[in-house]
């Protein structure tokens, strides 16, 4: 009885392994297929730019530091009598040394995402709603870096 219970046993760890094994590979197919369509999608986009951005209120939940303004992406049409966006479109490749959107450098994301972290307003004042941002400086863009890589918001500066 005992000699069969261990081979019970046995066949199930057998099996455990197996399953993990499985399981293994096929998360790491999906991640390759995962890596080579963003790596198609990026390939066909622009490359990330602040002149594609443009100051906007902050929605109030996200007035934080005394900013009220933020940079947001150009809309890509002109529903809602927004600008035109012709060369921007809604996503953007980042460069692969980027050092504040790190998690999506030399991948594409969202261009509102760049826009709102990678960018600053001239100024906060409303007057100014609907100019085009400017890009961060060098000390700035240090002061934004996370060790996870997405970054803090400009609002913190």
């Amino acid at each position: 009885m005992g000699s069969s219970r261990r081979q019970l046993a046995r066949a199930r760890a057998r099996s455990d392994r197996v399953s993990v094994l499985s399981q293994s590979l096929t998360s790491a197919k999906s991640r390759s297929k995962a890596s080579k369509a963003e790596a198609l999608v990026s390939a066909g986009e622009p490359d990330c730019d602040c002149d594609c951005c443009i100051a906007a209120n902050r929605p109030p939940k996200q007035e934080t530091h005394g900013s009220e303004l933020m940079c947001a992406a150009l809309k890509s049409d002109t529903a809602g009598g927004g600008m035109v966006n012709q060369r921007c479109g809604n996503m953007c490749r980042v460069p692969p040394s980027d050092d504040i959107l790190g998690s999506g450098a030399g991948s594409a994301v969202d261009y509102s995402r760049f826009c709102l972290m990678e960018c600053l307003p001239e100024t906060q004042d409303k007057a100014e709603l609907g100019n085009t941002c400017i890009d961060l400086t060098a000390e700035q863009r240090a002061e934004l870096k996370t060790y996870g890589g997405n970054g803090q918001d400009p609002s913190t500066l």
